[in-house]
């Protein structure tokens, strides 16, 4: 069972102790602000808490995020330093969605990343990650 570390209009975030993780779910057109606020969140979170891999769920995602990619890997890069060592996300078949994961990934190169089609496989590859 998962914490909820927060939960807006088209955002949520969630705690996963067992597998040291945060699954981030976003519905809907992104919330600029509404997502930045969560994403501060989870930072302060893992200030104080053992986080070493996030999972994204843009499945129910409509549109892009290339607006926040900049703001994303400069927050982030500090997390690195936390213990945040890989990502997964999961994609839907929006081509703006997908434009906007790929532009993140290259930007961001300091944790693995791995994209997916759905859940399974993701969750998949982060219990790889976590248990060799």
């Amino acid at each position: 069972m998962g914490k909820i570390l927060f939960e807006g209009r088209t955002c949520k975030a969630e705690y996963l102790p067992e597998k040291k993780m945060v699954l981030y779910t976003i519905s809907g057109y992104i919330n600029i602000e509404e997502n930045k606020t969560m994403y501060l969140q989870v930072l302060d979170f893992m200030k104080t808490n053992s986080i070493i891999a996030f999972m994204h769920d843009f499945k129910q995602m409509k549109g892009t995020f290339t607006q926040m990619n900049t703001w994303l890997v400069e927050t982030f890069r500090p997390a690195t330093q936390l213990g945040l060592k890989y990502e997964a996300m999961i994609l839907n078949d929006d081509v703006f969605t997908e434009f906007a994961a790929n532009d993140v990934i290259k930007k961001a190169t300091v944790v693995q990343f791995q994209v997916f089609r759905n859940r399974a496989d993701a969750d998949k590859w982060i219990d790889e990650k976590l248990n060799p």
